[in-house]
């Protein structure tokens, strides 16, 4: 089986720094393994957005997004972001549901029919019941 390319990335950068390289499991690492600073986390976002013709995308861009997409508790989303309370959390959940609906349109396969589960009446007024 291939490895996925950010493992291919990163044993090259690990054969490279040789006795520098400091293992911590990360998936975007320093050129010796550590923890990336954000101008170098940057400097790579920049190459990459180039490369494939996207436009620039910051580390907040990333941190937004990353939340935006859990899909998971918001408590849980701001334990992992860091957060003293979930009512900051709030900003990274706000994007609507069209556009979400046109990300999921997007990356479905294709002959895939899209469309949201509507409920019936019937189960909404037994919920409601609880």
């Amino acid at each position: 089986m291939t490895p996925p390319p950010h493992r291919t990335a990163q044993h090259a950068r690990r054969e490279s720094a040789g006795k520098r390289w400091k293992e911590h499991g990360l998936i975007f690492p320093s050129t010796v393994g550590t923890h990336m600073e954000p101008r170098g986390l940057n400097t790579h976002m920049s190459k990459l957005c180039k490369r494939t013709g996207l436009p620039h995308l910051g580390s907040h861009a990333l941190r937004h997004t990353a939340a935006t997409m859990a899909c998971v508790d918001t408590t849980v989303i701001a334990l992992w972001l860091g957060h003293e309370s979930p009512t900051s959390t709030r900003v990274y959940l706000h994007a609507d549901m069209a556009l979400k609906q046109q990300a999921i349109t997007r990356t479905a396969p294709p002959g895939t029919v899209s469309a949201r589960y509507q409920p019936t009446d019937a189960l909404l007024a037994f919920l409601d019941a609880l």
